[in-house]
């Protein structure tokens, strides 16, 4: 089983990601900013990033290029709830430019099927 960290400010969202992929057999775990992420991602390994990019504070590209440095075996999908002109930004992190990239609202086949090609 392949083992989940979604990060995400909006509780609602993060909730929904949790049950919907705890439903479909994945073990989740959720942070509410890059600070809980990192504390959770010290603690335990996980096999997939699941990070919204607009967060106050540190943001998800901070997080996810940390993640690609410190643990470079966790696959990293990108979400927004805004433009996809946003994931232009990516551009400016040459790691993360192979990250898949999902606009919320997120239907969770679309989730799902990226997370079954990030971890085969």
């Amino acid at each position: 089983m392949k083992k989940i960290l979604v990060v995400d400010d909006n509780w609602s969202i993060r909730d929904s990601l949790i049950q919907g992929l705890k439903r479909r057999g994945f073990d989740v775990e959720a942070a509410n900013n890059v600070q809980n992420a990192l504390v959770k991602l010290n603690q335990s390994s996980f096999d997939v990033l699941v990070t919204d990019l607009k967060m106050p504070g540190a943001n998800g590209f901070i997080l996810a290029t940390i993640v690609r440095q410190l643990y470079p075996k966790i696959r990293i999908i990108l979400m927004s709830g805004y433009d996809y002109s946003e994931f232009a930004a990516v551009d400016y992190h040459a790691e993360l430019t192979r990250c898949p990239k999902i606009k919320k609202p997120i239907r969770m086949m679309q989730l799902e099927k990226l997370l079954q090609a990030v971890t085969v």
